[in-house]
């Protein structure tokens, strides 16, 4: 509700950039995202072949931690 009255109540402005920037494209950031989940279900695979352990709950947030960049 409140966010439904700041759009009414707020004046309209709309902001420049004090630089331009160079963003990254959509294909790269694609790419990256599927690098890093095809990473984290590496990793999980490879870890609970080799230690079934790693499928139960705190250590099945190993994988996934060790993605994070």
């Amino acid at each position: 509700m409140l966010v439904v009255v700041a759009l009414f109540v707020l004046p309209g402005q709309t902001f420049q950039a004090k630089s331009p920037g160079n963003a990254p494209s959509p294909l790269m950031v694609l790419l990256i995202i599927g690098i890093g989940a095809f990473v984290e279900h590496a990793l999980a695979s490879l870890l609970w072949c080799l230690q079934p352990a790693f499928a139960g709950f705190p250590l099945v947030l190993v994988p996934l931690l060790g993605t994070l960049q």
